[in-house]
């Protein structure tokens, strides 16, 4: 039984079950863009950064934006439930279409639904052109050794609500231009949020920590 606040979906999901292959047909998602998230995921997990807790619950989240523009993102991420798992497939991945983070509220496709952090993901996508991917991971060493050193969200915003997706919105507002590309999140133990252009320079924001 889950008694951290950990692994939950907080929004509400109107998930459809469904292959990705038609939205791969009209051009909506590439491969190139599964593949390279895929990896990148598959990467995380080996590090450690993606996993799953002791109690048995799941941890770290990864996305590519899909459309061109902030204005309405669309987005691939890590499906929920899938922390455990040291690779993933297609199957894994889910499309976020739409969301309404005042409305506490996203539409998803894909064999399994969205990440519990998926609201979040789509605040940072809708700030600005230059964000194309998004990382959260955990980790206890980096966690505690950034913690209120680096910009830090306050413990009060818990993950996953539309009280984090606001506070993203603050946070990427406020940063100056040459500022990491990081935030670590206060009430979210050992969770640490990451975005860049591209997924390697989100990655890059990460690899700086260690």
């Amino acid at each position: 039984m889950n008694v951290r606040d950990e692994g939950v979906v907080k929004y509400r999901a109107e998930w459809h079950e469904s292959a990705l292959d038609s939205f791969l047909s009209d051009g909506l998602i590439s491969n190139d863009a599964i593949m390279k998230l895929i990896e990148a995921r598959n990467q995380l997990f080996q590090e450690g950064w993606i996993g799953v807790a002791d109690d048995g619950i799941g941890f770290g989240n990864i996305s590519v934006r899909t459309s061109q523009t902030h204005l309405a993102p669309q987005f691939l991420i890590t499906a929920t439930q899938t922390g455990h798992l040291p690779k993933i497939t297609q199957r894994e991945l889910a499309f976020v279409t739409e969301c309404d983070p005042t409305k506490n509220y996203l539409i998803c496709y894909g064999a399994k639904s969205a990440s519990s952090e998926a609201m979040t993901h789509f605040a940072l996508y809708a700030m600005h052109d230059s964000i194309g991917a998004v990382i959260h991971i955990h980790s206890n060493y980096l966690w505690l050794k950034n913690l209120n050193r680096l910009p830090t969200i306050p413990a009060s915003v818990a993950y996953g609500t539309p009280q984090m997706a606001a506070q993203v919105a603050t946070f990427f507002e406020a940063q100056p231009a040459n500022s990491p590309k990081l935030w670590i999140m206060a009430g979210h133990d050992d969770g640490i949020i990451a975005f860049g252009k591209t997924l390697q320079q989100a990655y890059g924001e990460l690899a700086h920590l260690v």
